[in-house]
Parts: C-alpha cells; sequence; structure tokens
C-alpha cells in the first residue's frame, strides 16, 4: 500500500532561505520525494498494514461458521491372525483381516442462538477498525517525517544566518580593537565587542547541536542521512486547509483516530450479543453415509472371504441446549458490557484530545500568518534604514559600526521569519494528518 502526498501551490522561500537554503547543486529532493521513501521503509505503517490483512483474514474465517461442513472419512485396518477360528473357516497357516470403513458426512448448523452473526459483526467491525488504523498510522508517520524534513531545512537556515551574524560581530570586533589601538573607543566598548562576538559564537555552538538532533529525527523517519543540498522549501496550499476552527474540529470528529476508536466499541458490543447467543439452543442438520468391509485372506492360498459388509445412511436433527451456559451467561454480557461501556469512553476521550490539540494547532496556525506579515513589513523598514545608514557612509558621514548593528539586527529579524515560515508549514502538516487530509490514496 502506498499513499501520495501532494503539494499543487507554488514555491514560497522567504528572502535569506534563497541564497541560503537552496543553492543545492542537481535536481532538488521534494518533500513528495521524501515521503515516498518513508512509506517503502516504515516499520510502523508496515505492522499497521500486518494488522489489517490479519482482520481481513480473521473476517473471511469467521463466515466460513454458515457455510455446510463436509466431512470425509476413511480407514484400512490389515491383522495377521492364526486362531482357532479362522481355521475353522479353513484357513489353515494363519491369515490376514482386512477391515475398511469410510464415511461422508455433510452437516449444516441451522440455527446458533445469532452467535455467527454476532462473530459476523465483530470481524466486520475489527475489519473497519485495522482499515482506519492504517490510514491514521500512515498519515501519522506521514506528518512526522513532513515535520523532521521542515526542521532540517530551519535548522540549516538559522546555522547559515548565524555565521553570517558572527560574522558582523567578528567585524564590529576588529574595528572597536583598531579604534582602541589609536585611542579612540575605552575599554569598554573593546570588552562589549568581545562579549557580543563570543555570545555570537555560543549562539552558533548552541544552534549545530539543535541541528544534529534535527538530523537525527530526520534518519529515524527516513532512514538516511539529509541531503540538505537537494532539499526544497514548499509552502502548502492554504486552500488545503479547514476554512474555520469548526470545520478544523468537525473534521477531527470524523478522522480515523476516532473511527477506530468507536470500531473498538462496536466489536465490544457484538460480543454482548454473542454471550447472549451462548444461552440459546443451537439446531443442526446432519446427513451421513457410512460403509463399512470386514474381510480374510488366507496367507497361504490367497483365499479370502467376506464376514460382514454395512452401508448406512442416516438423516439427523440434532437440537443441543446446554444449560450450564445459562448461569454463566449473566456474567460474560456483563463483563462485555463493561468493556464496551469502557470502550466508548476511551474515544469520547480521544476525541476530546484530538480536539484540544485541533484548538492549538489552529491558533498557532493563525499566529504564526500573523507573524509572518508583521516580520516581512519590519524586514522592509529595517532594509530601508540600512540603505540610509550606507547612503550617510558614503557620503562620508555615517559609521560602519551602525550599519554592521543595522545588518545584525536585520538577520534577527530574518531568523524570527525563518523560525515563523518553517512553524507555519509544520502546523499546516500537523492539521492535515491530524484530520487525514494529507491526499492519501490507499
Amino acid at each position: 500500500m502506498r499513499v501520495k502526498f501532494r503539494f499543487n501551490s507554488p514555491v514560497f522561500v522567504t528572502m535569506l532561505a534563497l541564497p541560503l537554503l537552496f543553492a543545492g547543486h542537481g535536481q532538488a529532493q521534494s518533500l513528495n520525494e521524501a515521503l515516498d521513501g518513508l512509506l517503502s521503509q516504515n516499520g510502523t505503517i508496515e505492522s499497521a498494514e500486518q494488522s489489517l490483512l490479519s482482520a481481513k483474514s480473521g473476517a473471511d474465517a469467521v463466515r466460513t461458521r454458515l457455510y455446510p461442513k463436509l466431512t470425509l472419512k476413511g480407514a484400512i485396518t490389515r491383522k495377521k491372525l492364526d486362531n482357532g477360528t479362522t481355521r475353522g473357516i479353513g484357513f489353515d497357516n494363519g491369515e490376514t483381516q482386512t477391515v475398511r470403513s469410510g464415511s461422508l458426512t455433510l452437516k449444516q448448523e441451522l440455527f446458533s442462538g445469532f452467535s455467527d452473526m454476532a462473530r459476523i459483526e465483530e470481524a466486520d467491525a475489527g475489519l473497519a477498525r485495522a482499515q482506519a488504523k492504517l490510514l491514521a498510522t500512515q498519515q501519522a508517520e506521514l506528518g512526522r517525517g513532513a515535520v523532521a524534513y521542515y526542521a532540517v531545512l530551519q535548522e540549516t537556515a538559522l546555522i547559515d544566518s548565524m555565521k553570517q551574524v558572527k560574522g558582523f560581530a567578528q567585524e564590529m570586533l576588529e574595528l572597536a580593537r583598531e579604534s582602541r589601538k589609536n585611542g579612540g573607543d575605552s575599554d569598554a566598548t573593546w570588552i562589549a565587542a568581545q562579549k557580543d562576538a563570543l555570545d555570537h559564537e555560543t549562539k552558533l555552538v548552541g544552534q549545530k547541536h539543535r541541528f544534529a538532533r534535527a538530523v537525527g529525527d530526520y534518519i529515524r523517519y527516513f532512514g538516511v542521512e539529509p541531503d540538505t543540498e537537494t532539499m526544497a522549501f514548499v509552502t502548502i496550499d492554504d486552500g488545503k486547509m479547514p476554512v474555520s476552527q469548526e470545520d478544523l474540529l468537525a473534521q477531527v470528529e470524523g478522522s480515523a483516530d476516532i473511527l477506530a476508536g468507536f470500531k473498538k466499541a462496536e466489536m465490544s458490543q457484538a460480543r454482548i450479543k454473542r454471550a447472549r447467543a451462548s444461552g440459546y439452543p443451537s439446531l443442526t442438520l446432519s446427513l451421513a453415509h457410512e460403509r463399512d468391509n470386514d474381510s480374510f485372506i488366507s496367507n497361504d492360498t490367497n483365499n479370502g472371504v467376506d464376514l460382514s459388509h454395512t452401508e448406512e445412511t442416516s438423516l439427523e436433527l440434532a437440537l443441543k441446549w446446554e444449560l450450564s451456559a445459562l448461569l454463566y451467561n449473566r456474567h460474560a454480557i456483563n463483563k462485555a458490557a463493561s468493556t464496551s461501556l469502557s470502550d466508548r469512553a476511551k474515544a469520547r476521550a480521544l476525541l476530546k484530545r484530538l480536539e484540544g490539540q485541533a484548538m492549538k494547532l489552529w491558533d498557532d496556525y493563525q499566529h504564526y500568518r500573523d507573524e509572518i506579515r508583521l516580520l516581512g513589513e519590519m524586514r522592509g523598514q529595517e532594509k530601508q534604514l540600512e540603505e540610509i545608514e550606507a547612503a550617510k557612509i558614503a557620503a562620508g558621514g555615517g559609521k560602519i559600526q551602525d550599519l554592521l548593528k543595522l545588518q545584525i539586527r536585520h538577520a534577527r529579524t530574518e531568523q524570527r521569519l525563518i523560525r515563523a515560515s518553517h512553524g507555519l508549514e509544520q502546523t499546516k502538516v500537523r492539521i492535515l494528518a491530524l484530520i487525514n487530509q494529507m491526499n492519501a490514496d490507499v
């Protein structure tokens, strides 16, 4: 089984991501291609697929209880004998007794107290649950894989941005050193420049650790190390998203996880019916044909004699009622009913939990969109300030240090924009996985 995950929206990248992230060589590895590889080697999905095959086999097997049962039996027994009885019929030097028997029986259960129908109902609910669990597992694994994909891109972009900021800080440190040497800046300015340089170095070290963790998550889902030179950032079309929080919650209620929970409760409900059926009698019709042949053959002369030959055909209608089952019946019903109530309660609790997740994700979705809009405006303003300061320097009236400070501030805004842009796409992926809308084609 394969699941296709498609994005139909145009590619969107941030200003910083263009030069830093996607300057790779060769054909880019799209998110679709990465997720397709995930499906081919994901053990969790494979386990869910095997569970579905097992449930399907069980549903098919339980239906055979409705069919007639045909039984064929046959046996041949040979014995070497030497006794007075056989000598009396002319066998002097021992003889061989051969007994042949065979039977053909056709049996059809006419009434089983509805237990067979209850078993079929339970098996069908189990099959539907396995199908829902497979879909939910596929969606969850695809969602986690996509989040890991975006995380690697984000941490890579942040490393490159922090390296750029570190370079700006080093330039300011060199300018402070030269100014101090020439008697321009105080020791305090020099020490502050050193501290800023160390601060940016520390942040870069921490960012590299975050990148390593992101790589670990990527390997967990995709089985290979990420090739950041060929990975591509894409935005998911907002048209794929729910139109409102109410729409999202409605889709969560119909998601595969919730369906699987209530199908488990249906299985328990079918067990109640099966427990009740155990107190009813059963009615079975049997048609049998039996044949037996008993003969002797002399070991000396090969002469033989048939001692007996019988054939019998019988038709039987059997009524079976286990009165002892009535004593156990009430206990079995109560136990099954308790399990059913528990399963339904768990399904409702799961729905509440997923609704809580959905509301948080919707809030994150709106927050990231607003943040990206505002950061875009800030970036434009900071770019204008840089241009003004550069013009002042060109005219001989500005300071390089002031321009470097503006560039550092601009880079930090770009870092916030990187986090917001990738956070938005990760949130979209989580929402789509939650409502099973990642274009799964099972």
